[in-house]
Order: structure tokens, then C-alpha cells, then sequence
């Protein structure tokens, strides 16, 4: 796999709302317009993601609406590219 360096940004709504919404921008290095960029985020003790977004970029912004508070593991992945883990806590 191709080392790939990654920029995740993560912003929380307002705990006010009834569901808090994660929301960000996602850069990767060295992917073709026409690969895929996987973000899973999978709760805490659970190898199932809860939800996925794919966008054909290099960087693009993303919006996860609904997630339900817990810890996350955020998985970022492209074919022939590194995968990476981050760990979220939703409030």
C-alpha cells in the first residue's frame, strides 16, 4: 500500500441538538480523482460500522448526521493506500 498522509478534521454540532452531527473535511495525498475514499465510523466494541461515506476526491467535505453519543473508531481508507484509524468521542 501507498504510505498516504491524511487530514481529518472533526467539528461537533451544538449538544443542544437532539442528535450531535459530526462534520469535517478530509484531505488525502497521492489518490487519483477516480479512487474512492472510504470513512467508516464503527462504534466502540463493535467491528460493524453504523455508518459510511464515500467520496470520489482527494479532498472533500463530509457531514454524519444522527450517530448515536459513544466512542468511534473513524476509519479512512482508498484502495492501494494505508488505512488509518482515529478515535471520536460523540458528546
Amino acid at each position: 500500500p501507498v504510505g498516504t498522509e491524511v487530514q481529518l478534521v472533526f467539528q461537533f454540532a451544538s449538544p443542544m441538538e437532539p442528535k450531535p452531527a459530526v462534520e469535517g473535511n478530509i484531505e488525502l495525498g497521492n489518490i487519483a480523482p477516480d479512487e474512492i475514499i472510504r470513512i467508516s465510523f464503527i462504534p466502540e466494541g463493535s467491528e460493524k460500522e453504523t455508518y459510511g461515506i464515500q467520496k470520489y476526491a482527494c479532498a472533500a467535505d463530509y457531514s454524519v448526521h444522527n450517530l448515536p453519543a459513544g466512542n468511534y473508531t473513524v476509519r479512512v481508507s482508498a484502495p492501494k493506500h494505508v488505512t488509518r484509524e482515529y478515535t471520536v468521542t460523540i458528546p
